[in-house]
């Protein structure tokens, strides 16, 4: 029996986990769209309504700036469809969910469970970008994989555009042209392909900035907004020590839980970088990239500073599972950790 229900394909696996959190959000409240906005979804829901709005707060900018416009863009285009913006941003976000998992796993099922409960999962079912933002980036694997880079820079410009890890992906992203460049001595070729993988994304930058100086007077509100939260660089090490210590001192169960999410997607990396070092025939094509991004993108993350919403970051990383074993042991951490995690959600102890 639990064999049987362990086996289901990416659609019925999807179902399973949204069915668990659809009961989550009904013994947390009401039934409905708008228990699926927490937090940081009502600055996404004013900007799709009413644009930019900042203050000044102490010295400091206050308002939605430090949050980019792809996602309520995207709800501002289909919001006559639907009957509220709630519904529209819930459904924006499993939708695109559900196609970057089949993208994913297309010739992977095994991996259905694994992708479809990976940490930090919560958040594409929820008014938030992240579903979209890791829409763009299963294309972008696709694309860098078989380097078509234009239709790479497409992806590209749509990360840019949703969430601050787009310029993350964007850096690591030149990294692999280049390396694939390397044995290339024509400069015209290294030129070429430079500009087909950057002008978009790079072009959709410069209109954030446009953006941003019409919408308050200052083409660096985002930035600076960002910068009043605390975030600045810091050493990675003391950060992983920072979480080590919330999991095992903090005296409250949802911080708890979070650092607990960022340990066990420490692990997954090590696991996976072990597994494709040490037995790399057991691997395919494209499999190093993906861990080069998903490794890549983790880094600069823990690089921000202690931040709160690590735990939201860590849930982009899902390409990642295709490059883990499918055991029991995974597949039940990840499935305690995802009910936690969307039970926290619920009860807004998760920003």
């Amino acid at each position: 029996m639990i064999r049987r229900i362990l086996r289901p394909g990416l659609l019925s696996a999807w179902a399973f986990s949204l069915l668990a959190i659809l009961a989550l959000a009904s013994i947390s409240g009401p039934l409905q769209p708008e228990s699926f906005a927490r937090w940081d979804s009502g600055h996404y829901l004013s900007i799709a309504r009413d644009g930019y709005r900042i203050r000044s707060c102490d010295g400091q900018i206050c308002g939605n700036a430090a949050w980019l416009p792809g996602y309520p863009l995207l709800i501002r285009m289909l919001r006559p469809v639907f009957p509220s913006q709630e519904w529209c941003g819930f459904f924006i976000s499993n939708v695109c969910h559900l196609l970057a998992l089949l993208l994913l796993v297309q010739d992977r099922k095994e991996k259905a469970w694994l992708v479809v409960l990976f940490p930090g999962s919560i958040y594409f079912h929820a008014i938030f970008p992240q579903s979209v933002f890791l829409l763009s980036f299963v294309l972008l694997i696709h694309y860098l994989k078989n380097e078509e880079f234009f239709y790479a820079s497409i992806a590209l410009g749509a990360a840019v555009s949703l969430y601050t890890s787009g310029l993350a992906l964007l850096f690591l992203s030149n990294i692999v042209l280049i390396f694939k460049l390397h044995s290339h001595r024509v400069i015209t070729q290294w030129i070429r392909e430079l500009s087909r993988l950057n002008l978009l994304p790079v072009l959709i930058f410069a209109a954030l900035l446009v953006l941003f100086q019409k919408e308050t007077g200052n083409a660096f509100t985002f930035f600076g907004q960002q910068e009043s939260y605390g975030r600045s660089p810091e050493n990675p090490l003391s950060i992983l020590y920072w979480i080590v210590e919330m999991a095992t001192t903090t005296p409250y169960p949802s911080v708890r839980t979070a650092a607990l999410q960022s340990l066990l997607v420490v692990f997954c990396l090590l696991l996976a970088g072990s597994r494709f070092f040490l037995r790399p025939s057991g691997f395919r094509r494209g499999d190093g990239l993906i861990l080069f991004l998903c490794s890549g993108l983790y880094l600069l993350a823990l690089t921000t500073g202690k931040n709160i919403s690590l735990y939201r970051q860590e849930a982009l990383l899902v390409p990642l599972a295709l490059l883990l074993p499918e055991r029991r042991f995974l597949v039940f951490a990840f499935a305690i950790l995802f009910l936690l995690m969307s039970h926290f959600f619920f009860r807004s102890l998760l920003v």
